[in-house]
């Protein structure tokens, strides 16, 4: 009775190791050595004929799948689920991410300047642009620059190629674009898009178009970027000169040709964000006042004169006689409570111990040596040159740089 208990007990236990404890300890209280030794010796006998059993039954049942699979292919019944094909949207967001880790740092030569590891130079090109952009690639490679092209059609990537490209999904736009247009307008809103993609990625963006072309190392733009939330160039020609303490308003007007924005700072992504809806939403506007015009630059325009309760003033006016702005923003102030930041610095000029955080840093680009088409004063150590504000299309723009000694004959360049 002993022996078969035990044999029972053993038989209910699924972990071999702790029968045998188990038998151990029983038998040492209850049997003598050789009942122990025999109900030992029986229920190894059982296990070893179960394990036989489940390996036996689990050979069968491969052979089974294996002859059914066999079958199925003879008959051309096997169905595999194919992968679910991306969106234009998911593979454009996938290729921007592809591009950013291939081309972020600024520099082609990685080991240089590590403090650029997480920022991206993006231009913006359709194929109307190839000459335009291979003078603009020349003078880049000049410096040892690395960037991305963001392509408004699939043209250019035939002349630009695929490492570097990333094409706009739905886009097809390979005629000259002109200035305010809807078109214009509208792709002026997908660079947007992509900046805020880029930023949501963790990269921080300088937006280069091709028109603006460099004429010096660019290291110091670079470095004083950095310590801005937005940096951007100013785009009116009253702008002549970058007094942060007593600041010209016409400075404040900028120009989204050549701007650099982080993505250090959740609030600066909402700020843009919201220049995204407003780009789109007055796509179809054609007039040129901040509150209501079209395009990625007066979107970006009114983010700016919100944030920081900027009264608006005519945008599109050569009149050096703007709306003078609040004395507040001569120097650093707390911002109204619907702003995303708290408080604001313009060109970290005034006192910065005391602003409520987070604080939104931005600045204008000197305008004598990252000069806007019609600025005056520049200064021969430019580093940077927008062929903008101009009538006359690509021609016009081309006797620009070349009035400046930046135009190569949009040949290639050897890179």
């Amino acid at each position: 009775l002993k022996l078969q208990f035990l044999y029972f007990i053993g038989n209910m236990r699924p972990a071999r190791v702790a029968v045998l404890v188990g038998t151990l300890i029983f038998g040492i209280i209850f049997l003598r050595e050789d009942d122990c030794s025999t109900a030992i010796a029986k229920f190894e006998e059982d296990f070893k004929r179960r394990e036989k059993e489940i390996l036996e039954r689990g050979a069968a049942k491969f052979r089974d799948l294996h002859t059914n699979t066999q079958e199925k292919e003879v008959g051309q019944e096997v169905h595999v689920e194919p992968p679910r094909k991306l969106s234009p949207e998911e593979r454009f967001n996938a290729e921007i991410l592809k591009k950013w880790r291939m081309s972020a740092g600024l520099y082609k030569d990685k080991t240089k300047h590590k403090e650029f590891s997480n920022v991206i130079m993006v231009t913006m090109v359709n194929a109307a642009y190839e000459n335009m952009f291979n003078n603009w690639k020349c003078h880049t490679d000049e410096f040892g620059l690395d960037f991305m092209v963001l392509a408004f059609d699939t043209k250019t990537v035939s002349f630009m190629g695929e490492d570097k490209t990333v094409v706009f999904p739905g886009s097809d736009t390979e005629e000259q674009i002109v200035v305010n247009t809807n078109r214009f307008n509208i792709l002026g809103c997908q660079k947007v898009d992509a900046v805020i993609k880029l930023l949501e990625y963790g990269a921080d963006v300088i937006v280069v178009d091709a028109d603006c072309v460099f004429k010096r190392e660019p290291l110091e733009f670079f470095k004083e970027a950095l310590k801005y939330d937005f940096y951007f160039q100013s785009n009116h020609p009253a702008c002549r000169e970058l007094d942060p303490d007593s600041p010209n308003p016409a400075c404040f007007l900028l120009n989204s040709g050549f701007y650099y924005v982080t993505a250090k700072n959740k609030e600066m992504i909402a700020m843009l964000k919201k220049a995204q809806k407003s780009c789109y939403e007055s796509a179809g506007i054609k007039n040129v006042s901040p509150t209501d015009g079209a395009g990625d630059q007066r979107a970006l325009q009114r983010m700016l004169n919100d944030e920081l309760n900027i009264p608006t003033h005519y945008y599109g006016s050569w009149d050096s006689n703007l709306e003078k702005l609040p004395q507040p923003w001569r120097r650093s102030y707390a911002l109204k409570p619907s702003s995303f930041f708290r408080s604001a610095s313009f060109c970290n000029a005034g006192e910065q111990s005391s602003l409520p955080e987070p604080v939104f840093h931005y600045c204008t680009l000197d305008p004598t040596l990252y000069p806007a088409g019609k600025h005056k004063g520049i200064k021969p150590e430019m580093v940077l040159f927008h062929a903008n504000h101009i009538h006359g299309g690509i021609d016009a723009k081309i006797r620009q740089l070349q009035k400046h000694d930046l135009w190569n004959g949009g040949v290639k360049c050897a890179s």
